[in-house]
C-alpha cells in the first residue's frame, strides 16, 4: 500500500469492496439467491451493521458484537478495551508517542516538519487544514489517549 491509495481507506469503499466481493461469488458459484449473513465485532460490527442497511439485498442479517454504532468525537472508550489487552510498559510507549506527536503539531511548522519525518509521510502535512487529520490517524492507526488533553478533532491540527 502506498501512501496516495490510503485515499481509499473509506468505511464507503470497505462496503462496496464487501458487496463486489459477494456478488463475484455467488456469480462464480452460480448461487443467485443466496444471502449471507455477516458477522463484526468493534469496528468491523460497525461495518456490517451498515452494510445491512445499505445492501440488504445481499445479506440475510449482521451480527454486530460491541459495535459502537453511535458516532462520537472523542471516542476514549476503545482506548480502554485496548489498555487491557496490551502491557502497560506497551501504554506508557503509546502515551509519551502519542503526546510527543500532540504537542509537535501546536509548534507550527516546525513541529509539523517534526511529525513529517518522523512519521515519513508523503505527501508532508501542514497542520493548516482540519481535513488532515484523518489521514495522520489512518497513518498511525490510533484514535485517542487520555493523557492528550480533551481537544476537538478540529481543534488538534489548527
Amino acid at each position: 500500500m502506498s501512501t496516495p491509495n490510503l485515499k481509499y481507506l473509506t468505511t464507503e469503499q470497505v462496503l462496496q469492496d464487501v458487496a463486489n466481493f459477494i456478488e463475484f461469488f455467488k456469480r462464480k458459484h452460480n448461487l443467485p439467491h443466496n444471502k449471507w449473513v455477516l458477522f463484526g465485532c468493534s469496528y468491523s460490527g460497525n461495518l456490517v451493521a451498515w452494510f445491512r442497511l445499505k445492501y440488504p439485498h445481499l445479506v440475510a442479517g449482521a451480527i454486530a458484537s460491541s459495535a459502537p454504532v453511535q458516532a462520537k468525537l472523542e471516542f476514549n472508550e476503545c482506548f480502554h478495551v485496548v489498555a487491557k489487552s496490551i502491557s502497560p510498559q506497551c501504554i506508557a510507549s503509546l502515551r509519551q508517542q502519542v503526546g510527543e506527536l500532540y504537542w509537535a503539531s501546536r509548534r507550527g511548522k516546525p513541529g509539523w516538519a517534526f511529525i513529517n519525518r518522523a512519521l515519513k509521510l508523503e505527501p508532508k502535512l501542514d497542520g493548516n487544514d482540519w481535513r488532515q487529520l484523518p489521514f495522520l490517524l489512518a497513518r498511525l492507526r490510533i484514535e485517542s489517549f487520555p493523557e492528550v488533553p480533551s481537544v476537538s478533532v478540529f481543534e488538534f491540527v489548527l
